[in-house]
């Protein structure tokens, strides 16, 4: 973890930022895709 975070800083917290903010949002468009098929639940 803490050489990921060293490389992290040095990348550019904004950039990193941003691709958190697209992973999260892809995560969260497959949980519905899947909640919208099977109506089930998913709590994180």
């Amino acid at each position: 973890m803490c050489c990921l975070l060293g490389i992290v800083s040095l990348m550019g917290e904004k950039q990193v930022e941003v691709r958190l903010q697209l992973i999260k949002q892809d995560i969260h468009k497959k949980i519905v895709k899947y909640q919208t098929k099977s109506q089930k639940a998913i709590v994180i």
